[in-house]
């Protein structure tokens, strides 16, 4: 059974209620910028999974997370396959049954006015599909002559101009400051 937005626990809840509570399961969906959904899951400690989604190359696109909430872990997987199944996000495989993989929609390239404001790193780079290659090879390509110099640094990522490597992967050249 979902919790709806109407239900609420009272402030003078049994210490039984308060762990039901803590123990309830988060069907989560992640939106793009326009709306498209990009992925399904079902979590029991949302922190930690949204922060193992973090690492994902398509996650600098999520722009809306929405939240169902479910008293038992079963309820809310039964509700991601079936989200899953009925939903088809961009991202997710699992759980879609025997939809076959030519079926389902791949992630678009990026969309100029969708681009995000000043330098980017290879990471997000590649999640953007402004590199239209794995993180891997792009790191490759980014230690060999022709490719944009870096323009900054955040932590120990190098970061780039956008524009710069948009030019880069039109047409492999190089681009000098």
């Amino acid at each position: 059974m979902a919790v709806t937005e109407s239900e609420g626990i009272p402030v003078n809840a049994e210490v039984d209620v308060v762990q039901q509570v803590t123990d309830m399961q988060a069907l989560y969906r992640m939106f793009d910028s326009s709306g498209r959904l990009i992925y399904v899951g079902v979590t029991g400690n949302l922190g930690r999974r949204l922060g193992n989604h973090s690492e994902k190359l398509w996650f600098p696109r999520v722009m809306t997370i929405k939240l169902q909430w479910f008293f038992t872990r079963a309820e809310a997987l039964a509700a991601e396959r079936q989200a899953i199944q009925t939903e088809m996000p961009l991202v997710n495989i699992a759980g879609a049954g025997p939809l076959p993989l030519q079926a389902r929609q791949a992630p678009p390239r990026c969309i100029v006015g969708e681009l995000p404001d000043g330098p980017i790193t290879l990471a997000i780079a590649v999640g953007l599909g402004v590199i239209h290659c794995a993180l891997a090879a792009a790191r490759r390509a980014s230690s060999r002559p022709g490719f944009p110099e870096p323009v900054g640094e955040r932590g120990t990522a190098h970061l780039y101009d956008i524009g710069d490597l948009l030019s880069w992967q039109a047409g492999k050249v190089k681009v000098s400051r």
